[in-house]
């Protein structure tokens, strides 16, 4: 594996353990204990990684670590069973996936799939009355 494709799996498990500590929804937790990590402790402050305090940034980067040195097999089997979304890990910016990245891509669920299968298929359009009203509250507050 080269430099760049390990910082990026290090950036990927890194916004995966953030969102970890700021969602801990059921699915998230499952995925955790599957992979025999415990569920995160740290403060879900949502600072960025170099706002944290040393004892938050220690406690994320260790769990950053113990996801990190999982099997991708295992940690793609893991998001696909327990039907992880693909917002869960965030993609570094100005970086290409790596081919052993893919694997994870896939195992993730995208979040408007849910809807279709459901048959919702009708999109929200916004109302003029509400927005003007909206307009109007502000004006009339900011001054």
């Amino acid at each position: 594996m080269s430099i760049e494709d390990w910082f990026f799996w290090a950036k990927a498990m890194l916004s995966f353990v953030r969102f970890a500590s700021l969602h801990p929804t059921r699915s998230v937790t499952a995925v955790l204990n599957d992979l025999g990590i415990d569920p995160i402790a740290a403060s879900p402050s949502g600072l960025a990684l170099e706002a944290l305090s040393v004892p938050e940034r220690a406690v994320l980067l260790s769990q950053a670590w113990k996801v990190m040195s999982c099997e991708p097999k295992v940690l793609a089997q893991a998001f696909e069973t327990h039907a992880l979304p693909r917002s869960a890990i965030q993609l570094p910016r100005g970086m290409t996936a790596p081919s052993s990245f893919s694997i994870i891509l896939q195992s993730l669920r995208d979040g408007t799939e849910k809807h279709w299968q459901k048959g919702v298929h009708c999109i929200a359009k916004p109302n003029a009355a509400k927005v003007w009203a909206r307009l109007q509250r502000k004006f009339s507050r900011d001054g």
